[in-house]
């Protein structure tokens, strides 16, 4: 690889043992967690065959996401639960979201464009950490 190692914290989900190659192949560097210790923050169960366009697909079409959405849409923009409540993303939504956020018009776009899946990366990052602190 001909990149510095991109860092993270070691409770990235990018620290995770399975999803960890999939981000190397695609930004060309290698993941390193900022401390010695890797912690597993979310049950999401990732394949290392995966693509990320798989991943971004998996993540829309669960239910976790589009509530991530709905939390991160009343905390963004001030609404009340009654102005956003939960149910109001769907996995369409979803999509279209990631897709806006990443720059890009379809999931397949994040398995060729580094810059794409950096920031796919980063949202994935934030949602896991996310996910983690909403477990029942």
């Amino acid at each position: 690889m001909h990149r510095d190692p991109y860092k993270v914290s070691p409770d990235s989900a990018l620290a995770h043992p399975s999803v960890r190659p999939v981000f190397e192949r695609l930004l060309g560097a290698p993941i390193q967690a900022e401390e010695s210790e890797m912690k597993s923050v979310s049950s999401t169960n990732v394949r290392q065959e995966d693509s990320v366009a798989a991943l971004a697909a998996e993540m829309c079409q669960g239910d976790a996401f589009p509530l991530y959405l709905d939390e991160r849409q009343r905390r963004k923009f001030g609404k009340s639960e009654k102005e956003c409540p939960d149910g109001t993303h769907d996995g369409l939504q979803a999509r279209d979201w990631l897709c806006q956020a990443c720059g890009v018009r379809t999931w397949s776009e994040l398995d060729t464009n580094p810059q794409a899946a950096e920031i796919f990366l980063q949202i994935y990052n934030r949602f896991s950490r996310w996910q983690a602190r909403h477990q029942d």
